[in-house]
């Protein structure tokens, strides 16, 4: 803590780290002016250092130097409850990340400042200064050119050749911004960390002098600064549930790989709900959250100067909705329509299996007038590329669903009982759980009645969970699914209706699972059927089931062979590449 002549503001701000110190093995070290020594108050565990002279960081960092972090307080700041805890967890978000810096408000509701931009004459301005506290621009975990002086913490493994460097400036604001500076040249992170909250005392803020910006703009004269590769602006009904379907988990990717390539991410909800965890893992990733967006949130971000260079239109009712203003108020903006899945084929699929009228032709002239109105369109397999180009949409490409190899794999004996995963909120997924259950599996029981089968998933509805029995479990939502993929020995997904890529089936392969499936779910996955088992009779289905099941060898070949495709062709590096080549407008391919 920087102590200057007032021990009341000291003795506030040690009040306030309270909490904190009592919780944690946090040491509290404060840097005083001998001349307020007779006003001082005796506080445990904090350790005072008197000062004839300003203490400047380079002692900080040499006095702090066994420790792996320092917080540096203003004790011109009160800590709301939890502001440094926020702060060191930032670093857990990103290894790169060397700096973070709090949010400063003032008492009466306003933001002070949430970090720093420097210009190339030295001089620098506060970010969001005067704002409101809620204002989404200032709401989520951002890269800054400089964290505000007044409250950051610093990773010190970063900075450890420079603690005994001589001092350029009189002022910390400088010492900080030089620092800041020093560690975004070597590749790392300064961000602000809107979590953690400092309220500032009166109005004297460190903005240095004229003779310290001077000397910062001539260190860095030459430097090379990193720059934005743009804005783009995502839309979807609502903020990806990233741990309950597989369309959430693609969407959480491409946000996530946006933010990797340098691109600054808005993400627009049309739901105004926040939705909690799922909001808040956006705003963490470096995401500003837009909720219940609609054409005047649209206007607002431009009137406010926000450039955007492309957005991202999710599903054919969003897609359809939002182009036209998007075409109006950004008409430099590429539109980039992803659909998903194609929904008029899944719906005209689900009329033929339920046998009854087809009801799709609507969607089917919506979704096509949208890929026709868009710059790019996207879908997720070569199979629905095909079925595009066929209608006369040529400018389509592919951007599928993407999952990580397991590092390792059980083996056959490890594992009992069949799985089937989905969000049974999907209507195809309740389907093929119906299927499996109620004619699939009796057709298995009768020749192994030991074997058990599991219906995981998100939302299971009442047709669901009615099938759940001394044989069949129905445990509902799982936050990670892993383990349960690892338990099991078959995955089993007898798809009748759907489109596009079947994330389950993905998952599976990833996870070295052996997978009997249909020809709806193989649909733009398997390359040969040497990958995974392929029936859409329950009788052959079946045959399949009891075949890999009994059988290590074979068992074997599938896990090892599904698995390799999985890493070659659904790999997030491989599936991050398609993202790029769409959303940098550059040729996507053969597909």
């Amino acid at each position: 803590m920087l102590g200057e002549g007032d021990w009341r503001c000291i003795n506030r701000c040690l009040e306030s780290l309270r909490g904190f110190t009592s919780a944690s093995a946090a040491h509290v070290r404060i840097y005083y002016n001998p001349a307020i020594e007779s006003e001082m108050q005796i506080h445990a565990g904090v350790q005072l250092t008197p000062l004839s002279e300003k203490v400047h960081l380079a002692r900080i960092l040499s006095d702090a130097a066994s420790y792996e972090f320092v917080c540096v307080v203003d004790p011109h700041v009160v800590l709301e409850s939890g502001a440094l805890a926020e702060l060191l967890a930032t670093f857990g978000l990103d290894s790169k990340i060397a700096i973070a810096g709090s949010k400063i408000c003032t008492l009466a509701g306003t933001i002070v400042e949430t970090g720093r931009t420097l210009a190339s004459d030295g001089s620098m301005e506060e970010y969001g200064f005067g704002s409101p506290i809620s204002d989404s621009q200032y709401d989520f975990v951002r890269d800054v050119d400089c964290v505000s002086p007044t409250s950051f913490a610093l990773r010190l493994s970063a900075v450890r050749e420079r603690t005994d460097r001589p001092c350029l400036y009189e002022s910390v604001a400088y010492e900080v911004a030089d620092l800041c500076r020093n560690l975004r040249e070597r590749g790392l992170r300064c961000v602000y960390q809107p979590r953690s909250i400092a309220f500032l005392e009166g109005s004297d803020r460190d903005h240095g002098s004229a003779a310290d910006a001077a000397a910062f703009a001539q260190r860095w004269r030459e430097s090379a600064t990193a720059q934005f590769a743009g804005t783009v602006l995502f839309v979807d009904e609502h903020v990806p549930f990233d741990d309950r379907d597989a369309g959430s988990r693609r969407m959480t990717s491409l946000v996530r790989w946006a933010r990797e390539a340098g691109w600054n991410v808005i993400f627009g909800s049309r739901d105004a709900r926040d939705y909690g965890k799922y909001s808040d893992r956006l705003k963490q990733a470096g995401v500003e959250v837009l909720l219940g967006f609609d054409r005047k949130s649209l206007e607002a971000l431009a009137h406010r100067g926000t450039p955007v260079q492309c957005v991202w239109l999710s599903r054919p009712a969003i897609a359809s909705a939002y182009l036209p203003a998007v075409r109006l108020i950004y008409p430099r903006a590429r539109a980039i329509y992803d659909t998903v899945d194609l929904h008029f084929v899944r719906l005209a699929r689900q009329a033929e299996i339920e046998k009854r009228a087809p009801s799709h032709e609507a969607l089917e002239r919506q979704e096509l007038q949208t890929a026709e109105q868009s710059d790019f369109t996207v879908v997720t397999s070569s199979q629905e590329v095909a079925t595009l180009r066929a209608r006369g949409v040529e400018n389509v490409g592919l951007v599928g669903l993407s999952e990580a190899p397991a590092a390792s794999v059980p083996g056959y004996g490890a594992r009992d009982g069949i799985l089937f995963v989905g969000n049974y909120s999907h209507a195809p997924n309740v389907d093929a759980a119906c299927w499996l259950a109620g004619e699939i599996m009796p057709r298995v029981w009768r020749r192994n009645p030991d074997i058990s089968l599991t219906l995981a998933g998100a939302d299971p509805v009442l047709a669901v969970k009615r099938l759940a029995g001394k044989r069949v479990r129905v445990p509902g939502f799982i936050d990670d699914l892993g383990p349960v993929f690892t338990a099991h020995r078959l995955f089993a997904a007898p798809m009748r209706f759907g489109a596009g890529h079947k994330g389950k089936i993905v998952q599976a392969m990833a996870a070295g699972v052996p997978i009997v499936t249909t020809s709806v779910g193989a649909e733009g996955i398997a390359t040969t059927r040497d990958e995974f088992a392929i029936a859409d009779d329950a009788d052959i289905f079946t045959d399949m089931l009891m075949q890999i099941y009994g059988d290590p060898v074979e068992w074997q070949h599938y896990s090892e062979v599904g698995r390799a495709a999985a890493a070659q062709r659904f790999s997030p590096a491989v599936v991050a590449q398609q993202f790029y080549s769409v959303l940098e407008g550059r040729p996507t391919g053969p597909v």
